[in-house]
């Protein structure tokens, strides 16, 4: 009985570590207001985007990525997202792939095994719409996808880590506004 008591507590502590881990940037937790997170990471807010903050040139390791890191309506940081170079699609199979499994491998580093591993035949990458993903760490808190993208027939690698209510909240206030200005646009005809 000692050791089933043993292992529950040690696998509570792991996902508590897994939690913490995944729930923020650089030792930012997501939650955070947005004037903070640019202040601990030395950025000054010049961007007129009250809801993303963009670092066009951001190394990961010695790979240029692009940042973006993501605000709610009222400043809470809630995720971010890191991008890498792009490419056409000829160099999917080998440059696109290298950099989604580099990412894949440094969050295997970062937050362990993925809780969900997915393959995807490069048709789907081309021919569906959005990101098909690769690996996904899931807490029920925080979520983490490694994933390959395309826009403007050019593809690349991405990660993504979010914090799931403020992510899902930030969304629905989205779609309300729009319905909202849908609404408002109808009445101008």
């Amino acid at each position: 009985m000692r050791r089933i008591v043993l292992v529950v507590c040690v696998l509570m502590l792991a996902g508590n570590v897994l939690a913490d881990d995944l729930c923020e940037f650089k030792g930012i937790p997501f939650g955070t207001d947005k004037a903070e997170v640019l202040s601990r990471l030395g950025y000054t807010d010049d961007h007129k985007d009250k809801n993303r903050f963009y670092v066009f040139k951001y190394n990961v390791s010695d790979r240029p990525t692009s940042l973006t890191l993501n605000f709610d309506n009222s400043g809470s940081f809630f995720g971010f997202t890191i991008r890498f170079e792009k490419y056409t699609a000829n160099k999917i199979e080998y440059d696109v792939n290298q950099d989604v499994a580099f990412i894949s491998a440094a969050f295997k580093n970062k937050y362990g095994a993925p809780t969900k591993s997915l393959d995807f035949k490069m048709s789907d990458i081309i021919f569906k719409e959005g990101n098909q993903i690769r690996d996904e760490w899931d807490n029920n808190v925080c979520v983490a996808r490694t994933s390959i993208g395309h826009y403007n027939s050019e593809f690349f690698a991405q990660a993504d880590v979010l914090e799931s209510k403020l992510f899902r909240d930030f969304m629905a206030d989205r779609r309300a506004k729009k319905a909202t200005s849908a609404k408002k646009a109808a009445k101008d005809f």
